[in-house]
């Protein structure tokens, strides 16, 4: 068993090539740039939405019709493309992040860098396993020896309860319609997603900026940096 992942009586290990500190200066901007291009696409899809609804509260043609279905398979497959890369990219930023908590001195940590992504894919238990290992990498980012005095932000909690609502509200989405009025919901269900997309992409945003802010503060000041300060929220 690793000695730096909750084994209190094993004797830590030096560092190893796996724990070099990684500049993730570069791929948090990737991350950020993502978010924000996500973020607009969803404003594309919720105006493309908007007319579907508009189109389905009256009498319209079938070259009407027609017109809205490709723009909608447009706007969705762009949006789909972005979200998956998004998705990859992210979780490898998870990956990194994490795997730079031993190389800041961080000892006996809870979530290994592979299992912060794989809770995503647990069926139940990702619905909290992932916030806590997210929780987990806010904390040692700011202070591995002093972790428990990170454990308030409104950042994690509204980054969370945004995601639970938008997958829920995305599996709703994906589901089959054949009536007008079924497809009139799911429309109605996805412009509340993209609205709730856009605000995640946001908040997303801002937690991976201060958690690589905070890393990077402690790997260049690691006798400077206030944990009991940290940086405003």
């Amino acid at each position: 068993m690793d000695p730096r992942y909750k084994s209190p009586t094993a004797q830590v290990v030096d560092a190893e090539a796996d724990d070099e500190f990684r500049d993730l200066t570069r791929f948090t901007n990737v991350v950020v740039w993502m978010l924000r291009v996500g973020a607009f696409l969803a404003v594309l899809s919720l105006w493309s939405s908007w007319l579907q609804l508009d189109l389905l509260s009256r009498p319209f043609t079938q070259a009407e019709g027609t017109a809205n279905d490709m723009r909608e398979a447009s706007v969705a497959g762009v949006s789909g493309l972005l979200v998956l890369a998004t998705l990859i990219v992210f979780g490898r930023w998870i990956v990194l992040a994490h795997r730079n908590l031993p190389a800041l001195g961080a000892q006996y940590l809870e979530y290994r860098p592979g299992w912060a992504v794989g809770w995503f894919f647990i069926p139940i238990l990702n619905l909290w396993k992932p916030f806590q290992a997210m929780r987990s990498l806010w904390q040692y980012s700011y202070s591995v020896h002093r972790p428990e005095l990170q454990d308030s932000t409104w950042v994690l909690g509204v980054w969370w309860a945004l995601w639970l609502i938008h997958s829920f509200l995305g599996n709703f989405s994906l589901r089959t319609t054949h009536t007008i009025d079924a497809l009139t919901i799911t429309t109605q269900v996805a412009i509340v997603d993209c609205v709730v997309y856009i605000f995640l992409c946001v908040v997303a945003s801002i937690l991976v900026g201060r958690i690589w802010k905070a890393q990077e503060a402690q790997h260049e000041n690691p006798g400077e940096f206030d944990p009991a300060k940290g940086f405003a929220d």
